[in-house]
């Protein structure tokens, strides 16, 4: 019998906002004993998600090994309820943090939809490294 993960999903890059708080993050999500393709999943998403006891990682899919993953630190919440914040690692401070996702900073994100949609329905997200 296969034996399910202990986790609901694996964050793989963040993007934060000019405040310094994620506005979004890109990851992979479980559903049953499978994970889902890329996903973007918003701060007010992910901050639910953890709300209602769903673990999630930071972590990076192992090449050629769909379901597997190489997992790093574990997301939490710290903070007042209502004030939370994101966090992974040994962050400390105040302010969402991810320790071990790539992450990106900027004013603007200029999301991009593959022109050929109807075999690939992936979404490019780049993003202006802007102070």
């Amino acid at each position: 019998m296969i034996k399910a993960k202990k986790y609901e999903g694996v964050i793989e890059a963040v993007h934060y906002a000019p405040d310094g708080n994620i506005d979004w993050v890109r990851g992979y999500e479980r559903r049953g004993f499978i994970f889902t393709d890329m996903l973007l999943f918003s701060r007010q998403t992910l901050l639910s998600r953890l709300q209602e006891g769903e673990r999630f990682y930071v972590g990076s899919r192992k090449p050629h090994m769909g379901n597997d993953f190489v997992l790093h630190e574990a997301l939490r919440l710290e903070g007042k309820k209502g004030g939370e914040h994101v966090v992974a690692g040994k962050a400390q401070g105040k302010g969402d943090f991810l320790e071990g996702a790539p992450g990106y900073k900027s004013n603007i994100a200029i999301l991009l939809i593959h022109p050929r949609c109807d075999y690939w329905p992936g979404i490019f997200v780049s993003t202006l490294g802007l102070p």
